[in-house]
């Protein structure tokens, strides 16, 4: 796929000199790829950039997919896979979210991670507990769980001695 050559490449670039000084031309030559597939696939070359940044936040994102049907069902067993599920979604691309949490920006992109998570565990227990509801308190609840989740991410990705 044309896109994740276009992710590797500018991840590559990016990691030799910043953005502003990367155009287009660099990436299609490195992704051997024309202006045109380029610009079919990206308005813009901060847009794979973006892409790169999406595609990270939902590796995460997907391992912290329910793993039971309904509250009830959760026990030591279910929590402890349910962790091993997101730090395995972070470490199939820790290089990457390393990067991505040092450049650019501060803080966008475990803020754009910190939103997903949420947006996963609430709809997650929603789901599993139809009876609950998406009030204040429990919104409060669920972005509490989603800033501990995404803090214990950044903390283990910026620790790379930590297993």
């Amino acid at each position: 796929m044309i896109t994740g050559k276009n992710d590797e490449e500018m991840f590559a670039l990016m990691k030799e000199k910043p953005l502003v000084e990367i155009n287009v031309k660099e990436i299609c030559d490195r992704a051997l790829c024309s202006r045109n597939t380029f610009y079919a696939h990206f308005p813009y070359k901060e847009a794979v950039l973006d892409h790169l940044t999406e595609e990270c936040v939902n590796g995460i994102v997907n391992s912290t997919r329910a793993l039971v049907e309904t509250l009830a069902d959760v026990d030591e067993d279910v929590i402890t896979r349910y962790n091993r599920n997101i730090i395995r979604g972070a470490a199939e691309s820790r290089e990457k979210i390393a990067f991505l949490l040092q450049y650019g920006k501060p803080c966008s992109f475990a803020m754009r991670l910190s939103e997903a998570v949420y947006d996963g565990f609430l709809q997650n227990t929603l789901k599993a507990a139809p009876g609950i509801s998406a009030d204040a308190r429990f919104s409060a609840y669920c972005r509490y769980l989603s800033g501990g989740t995404v803090n214990f991410i950044v903390h283990w990705i910026r620790h790379p001695e930590i297993p």
